[in-house]
């Protein structure tokens, strides 16, 4: 696991002071070393820059950037290949030279061998630059569900990649100005994806995607998406097989992704998915395995034991796992608000959620602990149809199968019908029969289109979130609504968002976190099961449920679907609402690049009111205003410790328990 940048320019030799500045902006991603390379061609220079965070083979032997046997390929890399040493073995045969135990240099001989084919046949996570003089050229890539990120700016001659956003504004080569489509998009769903960026001129490169740099011009080429394979073997009695299938490829991913040298631990929060985790994870490792959870102190103290549901279903389960269990605590004092403005910078560009608070401080207390490699649950609800959502769908689609219905909707909603259920015939009437990204619209959307529309000054028939979401649906175009809906939300609220969250906050603390339910096994599996065999007997995730019925304790299987979250409605409504009214005010939202905010400006006076604004709309622009005050540099900075932005030094306001739950 790295942190790697790059710099190609035609007209001349690339500043050794760049790279260096580059490096230097996410040195918590690699602080077990770094290095730069630097050369010449008469048809470009490159430098190549790398932070490693040694995770295989920690001897220097694994240090980067890295070259093959003459020293004509070099790559600068950012993952996990977790078969590479099935390929290593393949390589080996076809007379490919080791100096090393990593996978870093699997990845260099195998795009020797067999050039950019290479990254279809890798299962892990990686984000690389190779330079290639052999062919003339720069290679970049990223993995199939887009685990590891890597942005780029393009310009005439020039190519500037980095895996955080950061990297690339420390360089002064790119002004600190907000790209409004990409802004639109982040107002629409909460987050950026790809290929849109935050800052102007900057790209991020898709998932499952590579592009080769040649006499000054970029190729983007696709090698990998979620595709319809056989279906018709997954009818519902063939559940046996079903069930044995999914046994295997998930305990194979969790198997697989434990590969280290140094301590991986767990994530925990005692659901469904990260307890099977930790369940596999146990039963393979012949090692003390630390599991870690976070739990929150609140001023009323009614609120706790609504917001540490996960905190004890995670003591629980780790006890009946045999797992070492820590804790971290956070409270909700007034310094919080100098925390989620650290977080907010490290994170690179604001989500909506603010759960990666939580997900960084559970990370420092894993580094604390030795631990430098965290396994994570993030993409199974999406892949096995954990959400209430899914058979809401297929309810969806059964309805408007009713002949009829259209014209009596309108009249259902004059019936004198409780609050719920009003609301419920609204939300049926803005779906029924509505083209299917309407449909995506009205079920994911943060602000809808006619408020986007009104404050960009734009039609609504120019929506760019249209762009991404209408081609991805359309390739599911003959499958049922709730499994169109899936794939779409693996690629995009997985992709682009967890996985966003999941890669900062954990490399904000230097431990890489890792999915075993992105591997490509699991991925692939998942990708021939119906709603109905997700479904199975109207229970969520049934498949998971019965494979591992053996392993998770009964209390967890019995758990309430619960999301990981923060406890975002209380500090909203307490100690973070002056920042909320500060940064919300007409005043604030005046600095965006927007045609009309009127739509947005009363929304930090609804708190509490009789008709309060949707939540995930007034954590979207709180985040987006403070990671603005950041790249604008209208707060003052936090000094810099061994080049990365400290985090507050507030010990009231997160401590970790004094002991560790150990396994009795």
């Amino acid at each position: 696991m790295c942190g790697i940048v790059a710099v190609i320019d035609c007209s001349g030799p690339v500043a050794p002071e760049t790279i260096d500045a580059m490096r230097a902006a996410i040195a918590h991603r690699g602080p077990d070393s770094g290095d730069t390379l630097l050369r010449s061609r008469p048809s470009f220079a490159a430098g190549l820059g790398s932070q490693r965070l040694s995770i295989l083979d920690l001897s220097p032997a694994g240090k980067m950037p890295m070259a093959n046997e003459d020293g004509t390929v070099w790559v600068a890399y950012n993952g996990e290949i977790y078969n590479h040493c099935d390929l290593r073995g393949e390589l080996e045969r076809r007379g490919h030279c080791y100096r090393s135990r990593t996978d870093t240099e699997t990845l260099l001989h195998a795009y020797e061998e067999y050039g950019t084919d290479c990254f279809a046949r890798f299962n892990g996570m990686f984000a690389c630059v190779i330079y290639d003089e052999q062919h003339d050229q720069i290679v970049i890539a990223r993995d199939r569900t887009g685990i590891k990120p890597l942005y780029y700016v393009e310009r005439e001659g020039v190519l500037l990649c980095a895996s955080e956003l950061k990297a690339l504004t420390a360089t002064g080569l790119v002004a600190p100005e907000i790209d409004p489509v990409a802004l639109d998009v982040y107002l629409a769903l909460g987050y950026i994806p790809a290929p849109y960026a935050l800052v102007k001129g900057v790209k991020k490169l898709p998932a499952a995607t590579y592009g080769v740099y040649r006499a000054g011009r970029l190729e983007l080429s696709s090698y990998w998406q979620p595709a319809r394979t056989d279906r018709s073997s997954t009818r519902s009695h063939h559940w046996p097989v079903l069930v044995d299938a999914t046994r295997a490829a998930v305990s194979g991913a969790i198997e697989r992704q434990m590969m280290s040298d140094v301590p991986v631990g767990v994530m925990l929060s005692g659901g469904l998915d990260s307890t099977i985790v930790t369940a596999v994870a146990r039963q393979v490792t012949n090692k003390e395995l630390h599991t870690f959870s976070i739990g929150f102190a609140m001023q009323h103290s009614a609120l706790e034991a609504i917001y540490n549901y996960d905190r004890d279903y995670a003591r629980h389960t780790a006890a009946a796992l045999g797992a070492t269990h820590h804790e971290i605590v956070a409270h909700d004092t007034a310094e919080l608000a100098d925390h989620l403005r650290w977080a907010v910078r490290q994170i690179d560009e604001p989500v909506w959620e603010p759960t990666f608070l939580s997900i960084y401080l559970i990370s420092t207390l894993a580094r604390q602990h030795g631990v430098k490699v965290l396994l994570s649950g993030d993409g199974s609800d999406e892949l096995f149809g954990g959400y209430p959502w899914y058979p809401a769908l297929v309810r969806l689609e059964q309805i408007e199968r009713i002949p009829g219905l259209a014209g009596l909707l309108p009249l259902c909603e004059r019936l004198p019908l409780s609050a719920d259920l009003r609301a419920k015939v609204r939300d049926l009437r803005r779906k029924y029969r509505c083209t299917i990204v309407a449909k995506y619209h009205s079920q994911y959307g943060v602000f809808d289109v006619p408020t986007r529309a009104r404050i960009f000054d734009r039609t609504p028939d120019c929506d760019p979130v249209d762009a991404i979401v209408g081609p991805l649906l359309a390739k599911t175009e003959d499958w049922p609504l709730s499994d169109r809906f899936a794939v779409a939300e693996f690629a995009l609220w997985v992709g682009e968002h967890f996985n966003q969250r999941l890669d900062r906050m954990t490399m904000a603390a230097s431990v890489e976190g890792r999915v075993p339910f992105q591997d490509n096994a699991v991925v692939d599996l998942a990708l021939t099961l119906r709603a109905s065999d997700k479904l199975y007997g109207g229970v969520g995730k049934a498949l998971l449920r019965t494979a591992f019925a053996d392993r998770v304790p009964d209390f967890v299987l019995q758990r309430p679907k619960r999301p990981f979250a923060a406890p975002a409605t209380a500090w909203m409504h307490g100690v973070l609402k002056p920042l909320i009214g500060e940064l919300l005010s007409a005043e604030s939202l005046q600095r965006l690049p927007l045609a009309d905010i009127s739509g947005l400006s009363g929304l930090s006076t609804s708190i509490g009111g009789s008709q309060p604004a949707r939540q995930e709309q007034i954590w979207s622009l709180l985040h987006l205003m403070l990671w603005y005050e950041e790249l604008t540099g209208a707060i003052p900075r936090s000094p810099l410790v061994n080049g990365t932005t400290a985090q507050p030094a507030s010990a009231n306001v997160f401590h970790s328990l004094a002991t560790a739950i150990r396994p009795s």
